[in-house]
């Protein structure tokens, strides 16, 4: 287990950071509802290594309990296998393993989420675990917790719940094994992969540089949203390639009810497992999952296959998050094409689009390269001393195109951004990013530090 103890370390100040943020937490409780720890920096990472968790629910400290030990890995034990199909996409075996989930945040009372099929209930055989996705049994795509609460009867376990391609049986007709399945409640507030909390704090900083929430007031108020030429208030249009089980997509919905997130997802077998057994919701207003080819897909709402009802065109996307491996664990080679580039570039938003890409590394960079040249024209990073124009910019040629690096994982976070000059100055840069993730996440109400996470290791490309 690695830990990012910063700069200027200082052992004789832990407890006090601890208390510091106890009382910081205290004083917001009333306004937020529940605590979150806004502190960051060296003592910060002191107090985490001691086993602090703060607010957070997906805490790296509790990595133990869901790491698992496939392939070698380092966790307490493999799991349950609660889930188990093969894929028809080249993922190999599509898994899910359940894990309990013992350690609670440091500062808050365990939290529930929104449940994937139906009322969790406040009593009964309720635990939480941990779920992980898994392609070819080892190579993990996901991690989430849960809440599952056990119908009760014969077959309330979750043994019952594996795919039918797990190779086992059962002699109970299939009305009473569905009438016996357990119910699965995501936590929708909760991020466990550091790589998706670098994300999550990166949307955070370009929503604000990017002027697409208010500069005040609540992020989960539905103020988050635009107003069009006609006076009327439009929903931010967000796209997400790659489901795995759904935890960013559902995040977002969560954190940002004002907000229309399309999730799309090649593999049948993937869709499955996130809706079946890692707890993802399908009756979201704002959260729709699509069971499709991700080129095919924005060709269609190109040539108006995605078109409303009432025969509008569907609204280019503010911003587009591509998160997708296969079973190798490689970026699909047809998602790195000049082609579909191009067809993304067409799907957003001309003036203040925000393209995110997740890759384990920046070596070989003809991705970036790509999608830096569909979506910018080829340009290089634009300079400048104001923050973005929030939809009046120039469009393609314009923007920036940076990268920042996650913690405890060596993922990065490719940003390619319409209409956004950052600062040729990287310290001022990095500060632009630190404080608006800042203040977007404290108003939407994320429960992990988030400045630190939207800056570190920038590197413009």
């Amino acid at each position: 287990m690695r830990f990012q103890l910063g700069e200027g370390t200082c052992c004789g100040g832990v407890l006090h950071a601890v208390r510091s943020a106890a009382a910081a937490r205290r004083l917001r409780g009333a306004a937020a509802g529940r605590a979150s720890l806004k502190v960051e920096g060296p003592l910060l990472g002191l107090a985490e290594a001691l086993g602090y968790t703060g607010d957070d629910p997906g805490h790296w400290n509790f990595s133990p309990e869901w790491y698992g030990t496939q392939g070698g890995g380092w966790g307490r034990d493999a799991g349950l296998v609660v889930f188990s199909q093969d894929s028809c996409c080249g993922n190999g075996r599509v898994t899910v393993t359940a894990h309990p989930a013992v350690g609670q945040p440091s500062s808050s009372s365990p939290h529930r989420g929104i449940s994937a099929g139906g009322d969790s209930g406040s009593g009964g055989n309720t635990r939480e675990e941990w779920r992980v996705l898994r392609f070819n049994d080892v190579t993990r795509q996901t991690v989430m917790r849960v809440t599952v609460v056990a119908a009760p009867g014969p077959g309330s376990s979750d043994k019952s719940s594996s795919s039918s391609g797990s190779g086992s049986a059962s002699t109970q007709p299939q009305e009473k094994q569905q009438q016996f399945q357990p119910t699965v409640t995501a936590q929708p507030d909760c991020l466990v992969q550091e790589y998706l909390k670098t994300t999550a704090a990166v949307v955070a900083a370009l929503l604000g540089l990017q002027r697409l929430v208010p500069a005040s007031g609540s992020g989960s108020s539905s103020k988050d949203s635009q107003e069009g030429a006609d006076g009327q208030q439009r929903m931010l249009r967000v796209l997400c390639i790659g489901v795995g089980g759904g935890s960013l997509p559902l995040f977002l919905a969560h954190h940002f009810p004002a907000m229309e997130v399309d999730a799309v997802e090649i593999d049948p077998a993937v869709v499955a497992a996130a809706t079946q057994a890692m707890g993802l919701p399908t009756d979201l207003p704002n959260l729709r999952l699509h069971c499709a080819d991700a080129a095919a897909f924005l060709r269609g709402r190109r040539h108006g296959a995605g078109s409303r009802q009432g025969g509008q065109q569907e609204r280019p996307f503010d911003l587009v998050f591509m998160d997708a491996f296969d079973g190798a664990d490689d970026v699909p080679a047809a998602l790195c094409t000049p082609d579909f580039a191009a067809e993304l570039g067409a799907a957003l938003h001309p003036g203040h689009g925000c393209f995110l890409l997740n890759l384990h590394s920046l070596e070989g960079l003809q991705p970036v390269a790509t999608f830096k040249a569909a979506l910018l024209g080829g340009s290089s990073h634009a300079s400048g001393s104001s923050h973005g124009n929030g939809g009046s910019g120039s469009g393609a040629g314009s923007g920036s195109c940076f990268a920042v690096a996650a913690q405890r994982q060596r993922n990065v976070c490719v940003a390619v951004v319409r209409g956004l000059a950052l600062p040729a100055d990287h310290a001022a840069a990095r500060r632009w990013l630190f404080c608006e993730a800042q203040r977007v996440a404290e108003a939407a109400g994320y429960r992990f530090p988030v400045g630190s996470r939207a800056s570190r290791q920038l590197q413009m490309l």
